[in-house]
């Protein structure tokens, strides 16, 4: 995290400019990430191998993150 996103967030609890700033930040950062999986569904599913590589490796790394917080929730569980 950069030095100016942090000075951004410590402003944004005090200074309602500052947390427009930092959602509209975040509405732009949503955004970009939303226009680009949607294009590499596009190009993946229109053949594009080296596409299809990336949604593969998309996929596997959710399926990653799934089993792991499942995982470590099972753990907590059994802890208490």
């Amino acid at each position: 995290m950069t030095m100016l996103l942090q000075d951004l967030k410590a402003r944004a609890e005090t200074d309602p400019a500052a947390a427009a700033e930092l959602a509209q930040q975040r509405a732009q950062q949503s955004e970009a990430v939303k226009k680009s999986r949607q294009k590499m569904y596009a190009d993946a599913a229109a053949g594009d191998p080296e596409a299809q590589a990336r949604y593969e490796r998309f996929l596997a790394t959710k399926r990653e993150n799934y089993h792991r917080k499942k995982q470590t929730e099972a753990e907590a569980a059994q802890a208490t």
